[in-house]
């Protein structure tokens, strides 16, 4: 019996570790049945907010009888029985870790969609800044197949990350895609080494304009460059389409209901500190004092409807959740893996915004801009002052809030 025991804990152990080390997004051999006829079909691969919202936006104006492969890893809230999705092919993972067999794990998946479509060409949506991401579809699909690449942006690596080393020439860049070995998943150029080679457009919203005119002049030469306009953006969309995207992120009328309380809209979005707990009070207090009207920002609160947005790496950490509900219960919560822009685009814009330095604050119109919370050497600001979205008197820090004798307490 004890031995029983044994086999039992041991087979309990190897079961958890698979199940942890290749979770949900495992590659499972399935039969591939080839469907010749069909000869165009979509890629759209990302695993964070700002490039998948823009992928989402190309997906609603596309035929949905279409084939489609899809994987948005932070998009868990993701409705996939919606009727957009009827010819889609969507992977899920509930493991938010890099794991080691994530990228060869997708390769194969990408592999099986292709073989299914062996007369297709294939137009592919991917995140520049992902290396290992770019590696895993471009090494799954024969050159020749690949009919154009949409590249966005991964917003803070766009201003703050150099490239590593000059794009690689095709003879240097084709033999890495085919590589067993995954590259590390970031490195920054492989989107412009893909560029070298394949039909390109960059969809670039975050970077500044001096390093963008640099990668252009030096990478980018056969390349389309698309300045991604917010309010174009949501211009180009019919009101259908709209409704898809709310659809898609399951952004339902409970969600939407604040916009429709006859009142303005405030909504504080809270940033990602490693070191959280501590710096998640302090992000708790700035809500506590603006909340309150003991601050310059908000003179009547009460003649407000307030909402907040926590980020989505704040997932395992539910103590922000917990003290708000507990501390703020009329305040309401939106998802925090949706990417709050969804609601720019669809009309559901709130009157002010305010809270930690984030890629959403390049969708709001300056006098959106309640006031914006930077950090230490914040890439963000010199371009947002840039653009005229942001003034010196919305820049305010954490430590601000701290101190009563500064310029957020002045009447």
């Amino acid at each position: 019996m004890r031995r029983f025991f044994y086999y039992l804990i041991a087979a309990v152990t190897v079961a958890l570790a698979a199940f942890y080390t290749y979770g949900y997004f495992a590659h499972r051999a399935l039969p591939v049945v080839p469907k010749p006829e069909v000869r165009l079909a979509y890629i759209y691969a990302d695993t964070s907010s700002f490039p998948t919202l823009l992928q989402m936006v190309d997906f609603v104006k596309q035929d949905p009888a279409t084939p489609k492969f899809i994987i948005w890893k932070r998009m868990v809230t993701l409705n996939v029985h919606d009727p957009l999705f009827k010819e889609a092919t969507i992977l899920k993972s509930g493991d938010k870790r890099y794991h080691p067999q994530f990228m060869p794990n997708l390769r194969r998946h990408v592999q099986d969609f292709v073989k299914t479509y062996p007369n297709a060409s294939f137009i592919v949506h991917l995140n520049k800044d992902q290396t290992g991401l770019i590696w895993a579809v471009l090494g799954a699909i024969p050159k020749e197949r690949v009919k154009h690449i949409h590249f966005y942006e991964e917003s803070y690596a766009s201003t703050s990350f150099i490239i590593s080393g000059p794009p690689l020439e095709p003879d240097k860049f084709l033999p890495r895609l085919q590589d067993s070995n995954p590259p590390g998943f970031w490195s920054y150029n492989y989107g412009y080494s893909a560029a070298k080679i394949f039909p390109s457009t960059f969809h670039l919203a975050v970077m500044p304009e001096a390093k963008q005119k640099k990668i252009l002049k030096d990478a980018l030469k056969n390349a389309e460059v698309k300045n991604v306009d917010f309010k174009e953006l949501a211009q180009s969309l019919t009101e259908e389409q709209k409704k898809a995207l709310l659809r898609l992120a399951n952004i339902d009328e409970n969600t939407l209901a604040p916009f429709r309380s006859g009142k303005p809209v405030i909504l504080f979005t809270l940033g990602f500190f490693h070191d959280a707990k501590d710096k998640n009070r302090e992000q708790i207090n700035v809500l506590r004092q603006v909340y309150e009207g003991k601050t310059r920002f908000v003179k009547n609160p009460q003649d407000y409807t307030w909402m907040y947005k926590e980020h989505p790496w704040l997932s395992k950490d539910t103590f922000i959740r917990k003290t708000l509900k507990k501390q703020f219960p009329s305040v309401v919560p939106l998802p925090k893996e949706t990417p709050l822009e969804i609601l720019f685009l669809t009309g559901y814009l709130p009157d002010k915004v305010f809270g930690f330095s984030s890629s959403l604050f390049f969708a709001l119109p300056a006098e959106n801009i309640l006031f914006f919370m930077e950090r230490h050497h914040d890439p963000y600001v010199p371009i947002l002052k840039e653009t005229g979205q942001l003034t010196d008197d919305k820049i305010v820090r954490l430590e601000d809030f701290q101190e009563r004798k500064n310029k957020i307490y002045s009447q």
